[in-house]
C-alpha cells in the first residue's frame, strides 16, 4: 500500500529527532548534578514517548487513508459492474419481449415514431439486418444477457462488500473476457471498444496487484 513511504518518512524523522536530542542530552549531562540528571533524563524520556505516540498516530492515519482510498476505488469498480448488470438485464428483457414479434415491423414502427429518416444509410442498414434475426437468436441473446448480468452482479456485490472473493471472481471473469474483446476489436475496431478493453485490463492488473499485496501483508 501507499502508506509505506509515509511510515518510512516518520521513522526517519523519529531517528533524526532522537539523534539530535541525544547529542544535546549527552553534552549537558556532564554539567548537571545528580538530581538535575534525573530530572533531565525524565524529561527526555517523556519527550521521546510523546514523539513515538505522535509518529504512531501519524502512521496509523496514513494507513487508514491508504486503505480508505483503496476501498473507494473498489467501490467505484463495483458501481460500474452494477451499471453493466443493469444494462444487460434491460437487454435480456427487451430481447425476450421481442421473441414473438416481427422484428422488422417493430423496428420500422420505432423509426416512424421518432421521426427518423429511413433513407439514412445507417438506419437503412440497421433495418435490413433486422430481417435476418430469428426468434431463436433473440431467445439466446436474452438468456446470455441474464447469465452475464448475474456474473456482473456477483462481481459488484463482492467488490462493494470489500470481500476478497469479490476481487478473485472479478479477476477471473473480467480476465476471461479479455480475449473475446481483443478478437472483437481486431475484426471490428472502434474507439469505444478499445476504451472498454483498456479499462478492463486496468481493473484486472489493479486487482491482481492488490491481491498479491494483501497476501504478502
Amino acid at each position: 500500500m501507499s502508506f509505506s513511504g509515509s511510515w518510512w518518512n516518520n521513522r526517519i524523522l523519529t531517528a533524526s529527532w532522537i539523534r539530535v536530542h541525544s547529542r544535546k542530552f549527552v553534552a549537558k549531562w556532564f554539567l548537571l548534578s545528580g538530581s538535575q540528571r534525573k530530572s533531565a533524563a525524565r524529561k527526555i524520556l517523556v519527550a521521546l514517548c510523546h514523539r513515538v505516540v505522535d509518529v504512531g498516530f501519524a502512521t496509523i492515519y496514513s494507513i487508514a487513508m491508504a486503505i480508505s482510498r483503496s476501498n473507494r476505488l473498489l467501490r467505484i469498480i463495483a458501481f460500474f459492474k452494477f451499471i453493466k448488470a443493469a444494462l444487460l438485464i434491460a437487454t435480456g428483457i427487451g430481447a425476450l419481449r421481442l421473441v414473438n414479434r416481427n422484428i422488422y415491423e417493430y423496428a420500422t414502427d420505432l423509426v416512424a415514431r421518432y421521426h427518423l429518416n429511413p433513407g439514412n444509410h445507417f438506419i437503412a442498414h440497421a433495418l435490413e439486418r433486422t430481417t435476418s434475426i430469428t426468434p431463436r437468436q433473440l431467445y439466446g441473446l436474452g438468456i446470455l444477457a441474464f447469465v452475464y448480468s448475474v456474473f456482473f452482479l456477483a462481481e459488484g456485490i463482492g467488490l462493494w462488500s470489500l470481500k476478497r472473493w469479490g476481487e478473485w471472481i472479478t479477476v477471473v471473469i473480467t480476465g476471461s473476457l479479455l480475449p473475446f474483446e481483443i478478437y472483437e476489436i481486431w475484426h471490428r475496431f472502434s474507439l469505444s471498444k478499445t476504451a472498454v478493453l483498456v479499462f478492463n485490463v486496468a481493473i484486472v492488473v489493479y486487482l491482481i496487484m492488490r491481491l498479491k499485496r494483501e497476501r504478502s501483508a
